[in-house]
């Protein structure tokens, strides 16, 4: 390895060295944001719909979502303590 050798080659190996983790951060912070962007369009969705109602106010309405934890986790922290029509948001899981 001749880059290493002179000083400058050195210093650029210990930069890219201690730089790597950092991107690695900005990448995987990248899904959170998409997820969180697709839960609040699910969300904002349930607001512009006129739903039928064949059921009593104090059941909840569900959004079932069949996805991975991520996604599941940014929906449940969107959903929280939000209503549709006076009903309660869960997210359920189809069986």
């Amino acid at each position: 390895m001749v880059f290493l050798r002179s000083a400058f080659g050195r210093y650029a190996l210990v930069a890219a060295i201690v730089a790597a983790p950092c991107t690695a951060r900005v990448h995987s912070a990248q899904p959170s944001l998409e997820n969180d962007v697709k839960a609040a369009f699910l969300y904002n969705f349930t607001k512009y719909v006129e739903w039928p109602s064949p059921s009593p106010h104090d059941e909840p309405f569900r959004l079932c979502v069949l996805a991975d934890a991520a996604f599941s986790a940014a929906l449940d922290r969107t959903i929280l303590d939000e209503s549709v029509d006076g009903r309660r948001l869960v997210r359920g899981v189809p069986r």
